[in-house]
């Protein structure tokens, strides 16, 4: 399958927001898929999102505290403006681009223990948001298991 059309936007997370950090986890989890490809704040990735098979290249145009991504959607066809819409809002939600964690920086630079995670992961933002089958699953997958064991059966 061919994915010729494409079409572009921008995305300005909320800061603090390191795109590095988010879009590839230090414990080296993917964001979509293992055949992801991260040069240069550029991540090349595919995904299905809202249903439709999507090549994606997003990009980082900004700082941690001036966040803003590229983002470019490749398509088979050409999609309605609605559905635009909901690709941008669906990549918005899976970057946690909306996040505000102000607060939690806040208040993690006065716990002894925290202020570490502000040092190593400032700007860092949780992505793809948990749903009820994916809890399932590596709750199930997790029972017991060795951490490499865990990573093969998720892999």
């Amino acid at each position: 399958m061919k994915l010729e059309k494409a079409f572009s936007f921008q995305i300005r997370p909320i800061p603090p927001y390191d795109f590095g950090l988010t879009v590839r986890k230090p414990a080296g989890w993917d964001l979509f898929n293992s055949s992801e490809v991260y040069e240069g704040d550029v991540l090349w990735s595919a995904a299905r999102i809202r249903g439709r098979l999507s090549g994606l290249k997003i990009k980082s145009l900004g700082t941690v505290d001036r966040p803003r991504m590229m983002m470019t959607v490749f398509t088979k066809d050409e999609p309605s403006s609605e559905e635009r819409a909901g690709l941008k809002s669906a990549l918005e939600m899976l970057l946690d681009a909306q996040s505000d964690l102000r607060e939690f920086y806040k208040f993690a630079r006065e716990d002894p223990i925290l202020v570490h995670v502000v040092k190593d992961l400032y700007g860092m933002h949780d992505t793809q948001p948990a749903s009820l089958f994916n809890s399932v699953v590596l709750s199930i997958c997790l029972q017991m298991a060795r951490p490499e064991r865990s990573n093969q059966m998720m892999d």
